[in-house]
């Protein structure tokens, strides 16, 4: 067959579907010989132009006219067809990406998302880099970000994250290991950043939640390979105005700097100077430069209204700011073990643990320069002490009332709908104090009769 091909300096017509069909997904499952065949003709037919025009122009027939009288099985499966193409030999691609390209115009938004899927699993494929032959292409394609479809959008999105992952040339360069002009061209460095970023301000908070989401998640462990300026975008996201964006970039942020910085700090017992330098040596000054500001972000929020956001403000300042768990012998170089807060049943542990604690509060401290930051840090400290002193008011009243606290004079169980008649104003107060009680707790609306019930229950 090879030599046919040759001969017929390209593939005849009616050849191409009966090539095609080992391809298709089901048939390769039925039949793993014939695709094996196949493939390997390909293989060897695969550089000639000729060829490659050939697929280039069966792209076109089926895309463009997809009721053009073809094999019905390969227009339905046209999009797997061409990524299978791209498995057996990318260069049979060659002419096929500068077809589809040209389709991501179409007004027809359904077409439209199954190309960019597509170009987007070819452009991120470890298979064959295309972003080296297809400059031109790769401009159009990341031109979709700005799609009027979110759909479109949020695939872009995905796709570039993707393509920073599967790019090591990218990433050198991103970390600054190799020049620019060595890597990649300037166009694709400002697509995988700079678009990006912009997404992160898309109307739609669909768009804004999935940037952030991939920009922290890749963070976590590429955490010098974005730019101060990107960083400082993420922090915007504090500012959003939907909640749920909100709610993202700050536990994001928040489990950043407990994973690179807090968890990752010396014990108070050991600082002997004056400045931060002490607490934070072995900690890169790049991974500072990005996250020192978190601290003073997370105060800064507990100026929003909402209760759900103060909950949340205490919840990552004892768990994140101030870590509940560390890294032993972390460093540059050192490998790292866990003490959890409560797991861990050595006291020398739990000790290096209070102790990493008092450094992360101590640079706290130092980190709020601003007067902001101050007044929000005293009114957290002022609701933790209201909280306390509610619960205390509890439990003095449960403790002041005689005979079994749980029970009336009755023996009945105290509940929120049983009042005994003798006690009903020392009821009603210790009902008010459970309210002031569980009003200030981070707690669903759902729940909060069950804590009454267990509060009031109580011995």
């Amino acid at each position: 067959m090879n030599f046919c091909i040759v001969e017929f300096e390209g593939i005849p017509e009616e050849w191409i579907d009966v090539l095609l069909f080992p391809l298709l997904p089901q048939s390769k499952a039925d039949n793993p010989t014939a695709y094996k065949l196949v493939a390997g003709t390909l293989r060897s037919v695969g550089p000639l132009p000729v060829v490659q025009s050939c697929f280039g122009q069966l792209a076109s027939d089926v895309l463009v006219n997809p009721s053009g009288g073809r094999n019905t099985e390969v227009t339905e499966e046209i999009y797997s067809l061409i990524y299978e193409l791209h498995l057996v030999h990318p260069p049979l691609l060659f002419n096929i990406i500068p077809t589809i390209t040209v389709l991501l115009k179409v007004d027809n938004d359904e077409v439209r998302a199954k190309i960019v899927k597509l170009l987007g699993k070819l452009y991120t494929s470890d298979h064959y880099d295309y972003t080296r032959e297809f400059d031109k292409e790769f401009r159009e394609f990341a031109s979709r970000i700005n799609d009027r479809i979110p759909q479109v959008r949020n695939e872009m999105v995905e796709t570039i994250v993707m393509l920073i992952l599967s790019r090591p040339r990218l990433k050198s360069f991103l970390e600054g290991k190799m020049r620019l002009i060595l890597v990649v061209p300037h166009f694709m460095f400002r697509t995988c950043l700079e678009l990006i970023l912009k997404k992160l301000r898309d109307p739609e908070e669909e768009i804004r939640l999935h940037t952030l989401k991939k920009l922290l998640d890749f963070a976590q462990t590429n955490i010098t390979s974005l730019s101060t300026e990107t960083y400082n975008e993420i922090c915007d996201r504090v500012k959003d105005k939907k909640s749920e964006v909100r709610k993202v970039a700050l536990i994001g942020l928040s489990k950043l700097y407990c994973h690179h910085v807090s968890s990752c700090l010396h014990p108070i017992s050991q600082i002997n100077g004056r400045d931060n330098s002490d607490i934070t040596e072995g900690i890169l000054d790049e991974v500072l430069h990005r996250l020192e500001s978190v601290p003073s972000i997370v105060l800064k929020s507990w100026g929003y209204p909402d209760y759900p956001t103060k909950h949340l403000i205490l919840h990552l300042l004892q768990e994140y700011i101030l870590p509940k768990s560390i890294k032993l012998n972390s460093g540059k170089n050192g490998d790292d073990s866990v003490v959890e807060n409560e797991a861990d049943g050595d006291d020398n542990r739990k000790n290096s643990l209070d102790e990493v604690r008092a450094s992360a509060l101590v640079l706290l401290f130092r980190s709020m320069r601003e007067e902001v930051d101050k007044v929000s840090f005293g009114a957290i400290l002022n609701f933790k002490m209201k909280i306390a002193d509610e619960l205390h008011h509890f439990l003095r009243l449960k403790s002041a009332k005689s005979g079994n606290e749980n029970v009336g004079n009755g023996g009945e169980r105290l509940s929120l709908n049983s009042t005994p008649v003798d006690d009903s104003a020392r009821f009603a107060e210790i009902r008010q104090s459970l309210y002031n009680i569980t009003f200030s707790l981070p707690l669903l609306p759902d729940k909060k009769h069950t804590v009454f019930d267990r509060l009031i229950t109580s011995k």
